[in-house]
């Protein structure tokens, strides 16, 4: 026995629609709590673009110590390193994402400074 197109095309277009209510609940949600958790809302965005700046930091320098040696990879990574630890006093959540990512980049620097 097949299904019907027909039964099948509503139970699609029921999917559809529950799936679309739910999303405009979340919307609508969103913006009756955004007054409420506003604060909450700018320290985690404030945490989060602190993160992915200190990410591209070291992943910047990281690259400059393959492509060029000199006295700019080494401001470079000292900034890094030191935006690194201020954004991990700042925000100790981040110390998982940024601690790792700080020891990558010194053992870069590493084993650069052995191979020249």
């Amino acid at each position: 026995m097949q299904d019907n197109p027909v039964e099948t095309s509503n139970s699609t277009s029921k999917i559809v629609l529950v799936t679309l209510l739910v999303i405009l609940a979340i919307v609508l949600g969103f913006h009756i709590l955004l007054p409420l958790l506003g604060i909450a809302i700018v320290i985690s965005a404030t945490m989060w673009g602190i993160a992915i700046s200190a990410i591209v930091l070291i992943s910047i320098a990281i690259l400059l110590f393959f492509l060029i040696s000199g006295i700019a990879v080494i401001f470079t990574s000292i900034g890094a390193a030191f935006f690194v630890v201020v954004a991990i006093i700042a925000f100790p959540l981040l110390l998982p994402i940024l601690a790792p990512l700080l020891l990558l980049m010194l053992a870069v620097a590493l084993l650069m400074k052995r191979r020249k």
